[in-house]
């Protein structure tokens, strides 16, 4: 069977990705590792006590098992306004064991990937299907979705539109949409075996995929490999999705996660200062207009204030009213959130 990793160089919310296979003896620790056996949702399970949230690269490392009870994190019904806050996108890398209790729920946000390595476990103490993994608006394993089994042994792969065992360990790969009207995908292996080709795939809604080129991969290597696509007729559209194919000479298949880049330069925010003592300035690169509006959430989620916009580049927001915390802005267009930035407040 062909085994390729593909070295990580997507960089999340100044999260170093692991550069060496998560599950393998190099696999180094994350800011979310996994300490002592114990329920996800409890402090005292996690290094720092602090239970992963969004963006998180969490490695649950061999002989440790993490128990699910109850509901963790919120359903997502619509990837365009999920709410990152309750319904955090992360990578979780299972290297022991991932379980399951009795009604058990784990909701995690769009472009999220739960990879099983050799010789892990993801299961539940019972086999009725009333647990489920659910990925964005999709049930993914268990309850009513299309992995109706009880156990599943590494390695395996499942992210949003695609899970299956899995003929090579994929870690990541980076699109970089600068040149306006083109998306250049890059990425990089460090050993292959029987490889034929990488096919390259583009979605808009993560539900219909179209096949937009492909890539001859090396066969068998044991050096590192740089390989690149360049999409020259990027979509016009707000977020734009892709993915690699990696075929084996004998057919096996397999998929990487999922990158996402925005084709829209309009609404981009910045804010300033940060950390926010008394007076928070949003500047929008592109100008304001009507249909737009500032939504202001605390990082429970809860909305803490709406604030309808006027043209021009700059809104300013008086916070001495506001508890010392985090907070996230976010501009809101016809419904729809275009950008988001958070900052402290002291």
């Amino acid at each position: 069977m062909k085994r390729i990793v593909l070295f990580a160089i997507v960089l999340l919310s100044q999260l170093t990705m692991l550069a060496q296979n998560p599950c393998g003896p190099s696999g180094t620790p994350t800011k979310w590792p996994v300490v002592n056996n114990g329920r996800w949702l409890d402090g005292s399970t996690w290094n720092g006590g602090t239970v992963p949230g969004h963006n998180a690269i969490v490695v649950i490392p061999s002989g440790i098992t993490v128990k699910v009870k109850n509901t963790v994190y919120t359903a997502v019904s619509n990837c365009s306004t999920a709410d990152p806050v309750v319904s955090p996108t992360m990578k979780i890398y299972v290297c022991g064991s991932l379980s399951f209790e009795p009604s058990a729920k784990m909701n995690l946000g769009c472009l999220s990937t739960v990879y099983i390595g050799p010789g892990a476990f993801l299961g539940s103490s019972n086999n009725n299907n009333s647990y489920k993994l659910q990925i964005g608006p999709a049930v993914q394993w268990g309850g009513p979705g299309p992995l109706q089994q009880d156990t599943i042994a590494g390695p395996y792969n499942i992210s949003q539109g695609s899970q299956g065992p899995l003929p090579m360990t994929l870690d990541g790969f980076k699109a970089d949409n600068k040149v306006a009207g083109k998306v250049t995908l890059s990425w990089m292996t460090f050993q292959e075996i029987n490889s034929l080709e990488f096919g390259v795939e583009r979605s808009t809604d993560l539900n219909n995929w179209e096949v937009i080129g492909s890539v001859k991969a090396a066969g068998t290597s044991g050096s590192i490999l740089n390989y690149s696509f360049v999409d020259m007729n990027a979509l016009s559209a707000p977020n734009v999705f892709y993915r690699l194919k990696q075929l084996d000479a004998d057919g096996k298949y397999g998929y990487s996660g999922i990158v996402r880049v925005s084709t829209r330069s309009k609404g981009r925010i910045t804010l300033y200062p940060n950390p926010v003592v008394s007076v928070a300035n949003i500047h929008v690169s592109e100008g304001l207009n009507i249909n737009q509006s500032v939504q202001l959430f605390d990082f429970s989620g809860r909305i803490v204030r709406t604030i309808a916009v006027k043209s021009g580049n700059l809104i300013q927001i008086n916070t001495d009213g506001l508890k010392a915390g985090s907070y996230f802005i976010r501009l809101i267009e016809n419904g729809k959130t275009i950008e988001q930035v958070s900052f402290m407040k002291h």
